[in-house]
């Protein structure tokens, strides 16, 4: 007996038998040495250390003296940030700062309930413009 085929939704199925729909792709992290995963401790408390300190310098008078001295040292602690998450990338580390060994985010990038955004992200997935497309 000579099975049917039939196109159904751009692709060829055997007649009676339903599409089989690809799973969508598990995002698995990679594993990381220790000195690695160090490296990119360190780079989501400087983050978090960086949102914290925006929160208070947003509440000051922007006119000031002072918020002028705290903008360019925090413009100065993005950038050694910065320099430590290029580091992180140099040494192997390709994935979300907030990626659990399951593949699961615990942060967006876009939408935190408690408004964070990362300064820096060595991911080279860009989560962000996922993100961004969606809105």
């Amino acid at each position: 007996m000579q099975q049917r085929i039939k196109l159904v939704n751009g692709k060829f199925v055997v007649e009676g038998e339903e599409e089989v729909k690809p799973e969508k792709p598990k995002i698995v992290p990679k594993k990381y040495s220790e000195e690695v995963i160090a490296l990119r401790d360190r780079v989501i408390k400087g983050n978090q250390k960086l949102y914290d300190a925006w929160l208070q310098i947003k509440e000051m008078d922007h006119k000031s003296e002072e918020w002028s001295a705290q903008m360019d040292r925090w413009n100065e602690a993005q950038e050694r940030l910065h320099i430590l998450c290029l580091e992180l990338k140099y040494k192997g580390y390709e994935d979300c700062l907030y990626l659990t060994e399951e593949g699961k985010r615990l942060k967006s990038c876009l939408h935190n309930p408690d408004g964070f955004w990362c300064q820096v992200c060595p991911s080279i997935k860009r989560y962000w413009d996922e993100e961004f497309t969606k809105l």
